[in-house]
This record gives C-alpha cells, structure tokens and sequence, in this order.
C-alpha cells in the first residue's frame, strides 16, 4: 500500500470514536439476542410464574420486536437523523436492559424484552447509516469489515460471558451489565458522532400505515414461522399467521406503489445488485441461522458439553470470523463484490462437508475445530461485503431503508431455516440408531449435505446478480 493510499484509510481520532460506538451498540444487541438461552434455567428457578411457553417467549419477544420493526426503524432513519434515532435506540435499550434485570415476574420480564427488542432495533437500524455517512470508499469498506468482525466474535463469546456472568453472580447480571456499557456507548455518541446535517424537509408525511402494514406483515410471517417449529405448518394458527402475514404483504405492496414517500421504495428490489444481495442475506441466514441450533444439539445432548464449553469450543470461529471480516475488506478493494460473496459461499460448503464427516464419523468434538474457522471465515466472506454493497449501492438518503431492508432478511431467514432443517433432523433422528449419539451424527449430517447445496446456490446468485460498478 503507498503513503497516499494510507493516508486515504486513516482515521481521525473522532472516527474512530465514531466506529467504537456503533460497534459496541450493535454488539450489545446481537449479545443480548444470544447471551439469554443460557441463563434459562436460573430464571425458571428464580421466579416463581415461570413455564416452558412463558421461557420461550423470553427469547421470542425480543426476536419479534427487532425483526418486525427494523426496516421502519432504518426508513424514519432518513428522515429524522441517523445520530438522533441511534441515541434513542441506545438509551431504551439501556433502560429496557436495567428493567429486565430487575423484573418481579417472568410476565414482566417478557414485557421489557420486547421493549429491549423494540429499542434494539431503532439501534441497529441506524449503525449503517451512521457508517455511510462517515466514512467513504476504502475506509467505510474496512469500516464495516471491523464492525462485522466485532459483532461475530460477540456472538461467539456472549454463551460464554453469560455462563460466567450466571455462575458468578445470577441470571439478572446477563442484562445489569449492559447499563455501565450502554452509558459509555451514550456518553461516546453525544461527543463523537457527527451531528445530524440539516436536511430539505419532505413535504410528504411519514407513510405511518405502509409502516405499519409492513411491521404486521413481519411480525406475522416471523411468529408464524417460530410456531411452526413447534406445531408444523399445517396447525390452525401458524396457517392463520402465515395467511395474515401473505394479506398484509399485498396491501403493502399496493400502498408503497401508490404512495408519494413510500417507507420502503419497491424499486430497490429490481436493481440487478440490490436483488442479489437481498437473496444472499436470506440463503446465509438460512444455512447459518437454521443449521447452528442443531450444531449446538450434537455437541450439548449428543457428547454432554456444558454451553460454557460449546462457547469455547466455538472461540476459534469468532477469531477466524474476525479475521476473515478484515481480509473480506482488503479483497473487496482489488476484486468484484460478488466474487468474494461467491468465494465465501464455497468455504462455507467446504466446511460442511468437514462437518458431515465428522459428525457421522462421531469424531470427538475438538475435531470440528478445523471446520469451524473455514465456516468463520467464509461467513465473514459473505456478510462483510453485504452490508457494504447495500451502502454503496444505494442514493445516501435510503441507506436506512435499503440496510433495513436487508436486516430484515436476517431473522427471517433465520426462523425459516431453523423450521426446514428441523424437519429433516427430526426425520432422520426418528430412524433407528445404535444410539443417541449416532441419531443425532446422522441427524447432523443430513442437515450440513443440505447446507453445503444452499452454501453452493447462493454462490452462484451472488457471482451471477452482484455487480458492484451499476
């Protein structure tokens, strides 16, 4: 690299500050949506209402709040300011935080974390708006490739730290240690973000009913999804919450195209790159989001590892994950975006079949180990570059809506493919077996054979859509 290039991807001290707080915010939510399913059982032992359904809500909640309420929360982002909503999020956050931690009853627990997910996802909306505006070119590519590290080795570690956090103190410490970090984001927010510019007023107002047409149709589509997990999709209720979700998205649809300010432009949708983006996002979370819940059974049922050992088992992931966000950043300045999504999408299928072999070898579980840092680091591949294609790809005024957009995906894609890969490990894990150990290798198996093909499919979306130069 020259000294002109160098200087080019230099930092000032205030962006650096800058980059600090988004990355510590958007590490606290994805923390808060991972840390808590190990601090379950202490909060059935503790309050005194707690049930099976009312713990899964627990998780449930915040999920549904975020997933419903990002893309409106990344539109009203363009309009408002980016800095005001993103301080908003991070101070109902913190506040939804303390009052989880002090919740009388499991009711009331599940109420806040629904506001945590709400306050969440003004946060997050707002990180890459906030990274479009300040930093450009090479510096916002390896902006966004250190915040996408930052935030996979935070869902790594965060079974671990909220293991440690409930052995050490109780269940309540998991959300009272975001109060001294969400005050430090504030304090860091106020002082080093660059302030809102003073934008030309829209005349039209604010598409309240598109958003909230839009946040029923997420919110339908994703509940219903979660309850077919446990009901199958033929059940009463999960056909009446996907048939819900499938009305709202057509009267949406038909709103936002007669709307003069629409709270999400459909035509983002037929821009070749923004599509191939957009399908990327939701195959990754598919494989990634769905396969990791029964990776973590294999390990937890199938060999007896306490979370706190899956989390250290997992750390060589987040680093390699960490790695591969900072090399995902330096490629993206010498190679097509599409190439390196293609690129990330087939390590992704090669560590899948390490895993096939390993789980129905039954190998011991350090054996995974190499397969999880090719996994890490072709995740790292896939979701650095696209976050960066929706900010380059897009006029500056709908990055909020476009990176909404595309958060939005995450969740669902997630649920769904929990859903689908369920099915087929349910199937194969009904079977007989020698034992459960072989059922759940089997089971395991199976699933990775599946997502080696998704890994290899969206490659080839991502190589043949992805045109960062339109």
């Amino acid at each position: 690299m020259t000294q002109e290039q160098t200087a080019k991807t230099r930092y000032t001290a205030a962006e650096k500050w800058t980059l600090t707080a988004v990355v510590l915010a958007s590490s606290l939510m994805v923390a808060d949506m991972m840390i808590v399913a190990v601090g379950l059982p202490a909060i059935a032992e503790d309050l005194t209402d707690a049930s099976l359904s009312r713990m899964q809500w627990i998780v449930v909640a915040y999920s549904l709040a975020f997933g419903a309420l990002i893309q409106p929360a990344g539109a009203l982002s363009d309009r408002l300011g980016s800095k005001r909503m993103f301080m908003v999020g991070i101070a109902a956050f913190t506040a939804a935080s303390v009052a989880c931690g002090v919740a009388p009853s499991m009711m009331a627990l599940i109420g806040f974390r629904a506001v945590q997910g709400i306050a969440a996802s003004v946060m997050f909306a707002n990180a890459m708006p906030l990274m479009a505006r300040c930093f450009d070119g090479e510096r916002r590519t390896m902006a966004i490739a250190i915040w996408s590290g930052a935030v996979g080795i935070s869902a790594v570690l965060s079974p671990v730290i909220g293991g440690l956090l409930v052995d050490a103190f109780s269940w309540r410490s998991m959300f009272l240690i975001n109060l001294p970090l969400g005050v430090l984001t504030v304090l860091v927010a106020v002082r080093y973000l660059p302030a809102d510019h003073d934008r030309e007023r829209d005349p039209n107002p604010f598409d309240l009913v598109g958003a909230g047409l839009l946040a029923g149709a997420l919110l339908a589509l994703n509940y219903g999804v979660t309850r077919a997990q446990e009901d199958g999709w033929t059940h009463g209720t999960v056909v009446a919450l996907l048939g819900a979700s499938v009305v709202l998205l057509a009267l949406f649809t038909l709103r936002e195209l007669k709307c003069a300010a629409p709270v999400l432009d459909l035509r983002l949708l037929t821009h070749r790159t923004f599509l191939g983006i957009s399908l990327t996002a939701v195959i990754n979370r598919f494989i990634t989001g769905g396969a990791v819940v029964y990776f973590m059974l294999y390990l937890q049922q199938g060999h007896g590892y306490t979370p706190l050992q899956t989390g250290f088992l997992l750390f060589p992931l987040g680093a390699s994950a960490m790695v591969g966000s900072i090399a995902a950043g330096k490629l993206q300045g010498r190679y097509p975006a599409g190439g390196v999504l293609a690129v990330g999408g087939v390590l992704i299928a090669v560590a899948s079949v390490l895993f096939v072999w390993q789980v129905t070898a039954l190998h011991d579980p350090p054996w995974l180990i190499p397969g999880t840092i090719i996994w890490g680091m072709g995740n790292a591949l896939v979701n650095t570059p696209l976050m960066n294609v929706a900010t380059t790809s897009v006029p500056i005024n709908q990055v909020g809506m476009a990176t909404g957009l595309l958060n939005s995906f995450f969740p669902i894609g997630a649920s769904v493919g929990t859903v689908a890969l369920g099915t087929v490990f349910t199937g194969v894990l009904a079977g007989p077996h020698a034992s459960l150990l072989d059922g759940l290798g089997a089971a395991t198996g199976r699933i990775y054979i599946f997502v080696c093909g998704m890994a290899l499919v969206g490659a080839v979306v991502a190589w043949a859509l992805v045109r960062t130069e339109e």
